[in-house]
């Protein structure tokens, strides 16, 4: 039976106590929502993206929902994702959402300062109709999939008609430890559980952790629902699985140690290496930058 999340939303993390009751849902439910963590925007401009794929995908100019189902009927739906998540990456959207102050806050209050995103990936998408088990997931943990148990999980809904989620969570799952699995599926769970469905929409964010026990929440609707999914690691925490040069991270946050570190290169091997130099290629020659982002 699924209920509504307990948990409370946080419009802004502005204050120290609301960023120590986000901290403390994610340390004891194993999530926490924040609401319009992301800008209109920023959304906006990430739908756009993702339409002008579908357009140019399909040869006709339609809408993200209806183009998003077109695209489906005639290529394999996981490829369609794939190529949608791309595109935000390489927009640098994607990079843009993880620095959002209050997202990238709790980030870093959840994992420290030294943060790369996941590079490999796909969008998520749920539809009425599609009950394959690739797309429509139950019951299960990330961890099983190869996210290491230092890493926070994302999801950001990007394309919602309500304020429904589409994420269905098990509160406290994350202290169970490694669930055995077969065929994507838990082999053995407690006896009494209780699913709760956390309430987001665009422009907020879930964050949770990797032994988290969730699943899709079923999509009665005509729309699909088109989410971002990703997992945020500290570069310096070194949490091994066998899995994790399979994956491949992009930095987007240094502390200013790290920036230090950065701009010495190797400081062992390199004595004097900055010194008297330009510490970065950019210089003041009249030249333009070149955009953060080429469409």
């Amino acid at each position: 039976m699924t209920s509504a999340a307990p948990t409370p939303v946080y419009d802004k993390i502005n204050d120290m106590s609301a960023l120590e009751k986000a901290k403390d849902d994610f340390t004891n439910l194993g999530w926490a929502c924040l609401r319009n963590c992301i800008s209109r925007r920023l959304i906006d401009e990430a739908r756009s993206v993702m339409e002008d794929f579908l357009g140019k995908l399909l040869g006709n100019k339609a809408g993200l929902s209806d183009g998003f189902k077109s695209a489906c009927a005639a290529y394999r739906q996981f490829d369609v994702q794939v190529h949608l998540h791309d595109r935000l990456q390489a927009t640098r959207i994607k990079e843009r959402i993880l620095l959002e102050k209050d997202l990238l806050e709790l980030l870093i209050h959840l994992i420290g300062p030294d943060l790369a995103y996941n590079s490999r990936g796909s969008v998520v998408a749920t539809m009425a109709h599609v009950s394959d088990p690739l797309y429509s997931k139950k019951l299960h943990q990330e961890m099983w999939a190869g996210p290491l148990l230092g890493e926070v999980r994302l999801w950001i809904p990007l394309s919602m008609p309500a304020r429904d989620s589409g994420m269905e969570c098990i509160p406290g799952s994350h202290t169970w430890g490694l669930i055995p699995n077969r065929r994507r599926q838990p082999v053995e769970l407690p006896e009494k559980y209780e699913v709760v469905l956390p309430e987001v929409g665009e422009g907020d964010a879930i964050l949770f952790h990797t032994l988290l026990v969730h699943r899709s929440a079923k999509n009665p609707g005509p729309a699909p629902r088109i989410a971002l999914a990703t997992g945020v690691r500290n570069v310096y925490h070194h949490h091994r699985t066998n899995h994790e040069h399979l994956t491949p991270w992009n930095l987007f946050h240094f502390s200013p140690m790290a920036k230090i570190e950065k701009n010495l290169g190797n400081a062992y091997l390199t004595p004097f290496r900055t010194l008297g130099g330009a510490m970065s290629h950019v210089k003041d020659d009249g030249k333009k930058n070149i955009p953060d982002y080429i469409l």
